[in-house]
């Protein structure tokens, strides 16, 4: 949703992280992190390439609280911290 509806918002963060000196890297294969699916009710069919995508990376920043809520309470992401 922040991609498509409120750009601003993800590219305001982006600003912000660099400021402080954060590298940020977007990846071109980056996905949602499933809450439209999960709150449909197919859990069953949760994606789990946003785990695969984001894998090799120490943190993942996220400016909408519902997807690090969702990412974190269903276990999407394990190999780093989500903020």
């Amino acid at each position: 949703y922040i991609n498509e509806l409120f750009w601003e918002v993800a590219e305001a963060s982006k600003k912000l992280l660099e400021k402080f000196e954060v590298k940020v890297t977007i990846p071109k294969e980056q996905t949602c992190c499933s809450q439209p699916i999960i709150n449909s009710g197919y859990e069953s069919f949760l994606p789990y390439r946003f785990d695969k995508v984001f894998s090799s990376f120490e943190y993942v920043v996220a400016p909408s609280s519902s997807c690090v809520s969702t990412i974190r309470q269903k276990r999407i992401l394990t190999s780093c911290r989500v903020f």
